[in-house]
């Protein structure tokens, strides 16, 4: 077991799919693990419960529930934001390409 000790830094390769679904929606394989700290809530509760389960080392699928993770869908709190376009555009003396974006208060 990891530990259910807080303050212990502990890193996770992962690939997240939709449960019943093969499509990935993220993953970190290829790059560096994603490292957190246990007991600081920097990741999703149900899946820090699970990785402080497990033994360094092993490998698990792991399904967390929404209410584990963030939250059960409110249609409620559904924002549709407003479509963000460059006001300006240019390149500068490097050739870099560059996009100035204006965002109302």
């Amino acid at each position: 077991m990891i530990s259910n000790e807080s303050n212990r830094v502990v890193g996770i390769t992962y690939t997240v799919t939709e449960s019943g679904k093969d499509d990935v929606i993220d993953t970190n394989v290829g790059s560096a693990p994603l490292e957190f700290v246990t007991g600081k809530g920097m990741i999703i509760p149900g899946l820090e419960k699970k990785v402080a389960e497990m033994k360094e080392g092993e490998s698990a699928t792991i399904t967390v529930p929404a209410k584990d993770a963030y939250g059960e869908f409110d249609p409620e709190a559904v924002q549709t934001l407003p479509e963000k376009k460059p006001v300006l555009r240019g390149i500068d003396p490097l050739g870099l390409e560059w996009d100035l974006y204006w965002v109302p208060n």
